[in-house]
């Protein structure tokens, strides 16, 4: 008898033990406790403004860290496709480069300030930025771990700007006074895609097509031929799917290539919300700011639901300004 009494007991301290352990993590949905939706693999990178900083975020430890503050004044970065390296715009006179894995930070001195944009190829061990001369800008290449510095492009007054690599290194694409321009190598010929100024934004996973800033596809198999141009900044979620924010409605869709079918997987968001599908096109990660709070929710396109939803930032104007999606990196890079 006693021992049936102390097993109720024992019981009923453990159900209570567990109870207080679902109570504490109730604030934000998509947990890793017993029962709760698996969070999604990969690691999530993004700038803040107010303050200005860079921020690791690894979904599946719900793990939150600051990998570059105001105090170094953090601007436009870039993350390798295989999510080895990281580098970043340092104040007006620096690029900071860390290595991923390990944590190892470098910064380097280009000839030429930097300015708008910088871009990793796959492994991290070439970055093109724009570099401010007197008389205008280039794309200028970093290649590492050495540090050593060349120009891409040398006629400043074309104003060579906005540089994006492709998923495989080369081919890069950027924007001039004159056009938008592509060059397939180091050394390769550069070929025009438009007459008009416009800002590479995204390769496709195979390299078939390039997305721009102002909406429009390029088909690079014909390449200068426009397939499509949408309402908002397109970002590929596969070869043949895009997602964007609706200039008017502030609502993310989901689109084929041809604009044939068109779905929301939104609601309406603040403009130029931050977001970000995964590596492997099965999930959307996107940013929603109101008042004083900035929310992380993470959906699962194919079931339309949300697996996680958590609130990152609150108490102050904290907005997330650009983000990146990568697979964690599994060795030692350098």
């Amino acid at each position: 008898m006693k021992s049936f009494k102390f097993s109720l007991i024992l019981t009923a301290v453990l159900a209570e033990l567990l109870c207080w352990g679902c109570s504490k993590n109730s604030t934000d949905s998509g947990g890793n406790g017993n029962g709760a939706t698996p969070r999604p693999p990969g690691l999530l990178y993004f700038s803040s403004a107010n303050p200005t900083r860079i921020y690791q975020y690894d979904i599946p430890a719900d793990r939150l860290q600051m990998l570059a503050d105001e105090g170094q004044t953090p601007g436009y970065f870039s993350v390798s496709y295989d999510g080895g390296v990281m580098a970043y715009i340092s104040g007006d006179s620096l690029i900071g480069v860390i290595d991923l894995p390990t944590g190892n930070r470098a910064f380097f001195t280009p000839p030429d300030r930097p300015g708008e944009e910088i871009t990793l190829d796959q492994t991290g061990n070439l970055a093109a930025f724009t570099a401010r001369q007197d008389s205008g800008s280039v794309v200028a290449l970093l290649s590492m771990p050495g540090g050593a510095f060349t120009n891409f492009t040398n006629d400043p007054q074309v104003n060579a700007a906005a540089p994006c690599f492709s998923r495989q290194g080369f081919p890069l694409a950027w924007r001039q006074n004159d056009g938008l321009y592509i060059r397939y190598g180091l050394n390769g010929a550069n070929t025009r895609l438009h007459s008009q100024p416009q800002t590479p934004l995204d390769f496709s996973p195979a390299g078939g097509f390039l997305a721009v800033a102002e909406g429009k596809v390029f088909d690079l198999a014909f390449q200068a031929a426009v397939l499509t141009t949408f309402n908002g900044s397109p970002r590929f979620l596969d070869e043949t799917t895009v997602l964007y924010q609706d200039n008017n409605s502030h609502i993310i869709y989901k689109s084929s290539l041809n604009a044939t079918q068109i779905e929301a997987v939104t609601g309406a968001l603040p403009l130029a919300a931050a977001f970000a599908p995964s590596p492997d096109g099965r999930f959307l990660a996107y940013f929603h700011t109101v008042s004083d709070s900035t929310r992380l929710i993470i959906q699962n396109l194919a079931e339309k639901r949300n697996v996680l939803e958590k609130t990152l930032f609150s108490g102050g104007n904290t907005t997330v300004e650009t983000v990146f999606w990568r697979n964690k990196p599994i060795e030692k890079r350098r």
